[in-house]
């Protein structure tokens, strides 16, 4: 199906930025101001298994040479249902 999914991202900052990683695509999420990040991903058009990252990066890590690297990253599997099954090689 062509159904979206809304990623939310919470940090101990409001001044992250946080990338997301989808099929071969990085989007950087929106800041809300509060600390939390969204934004959307497609489900996908066929069933099968899938995954998307997140990446949080301290604003400091990219616009301050004197600051120290502060990154976390995850990956998270999820399944599409709803059309064809196929083979799915990530």
């Amino acid at each position: 199906s062509e159904d979206t999914v809304t990623i939310t991202v919470t940090t101990p900052r409001a001044d992250d930025v946080v990338l997301l990683y989808h099929h071969d695509r990085r989007a950087r999420l929106a800041n809300n101001g509060d600390g939390t990040y969204t934004g959307k991903i497609r489900a996908g058009l066929f069933s099968g298994w899938r995954h998307f990252g997140v990446n949080v990066l301290a604003r400091g890590t990219l616009f301050d040479d004197a600051a120290a690297y502060d990154s976390k990253a995850w990956i998270y599997p999820y399944v599409a249902m709803g059309g064809p099954d196929v083979d799915y090689l990530p």
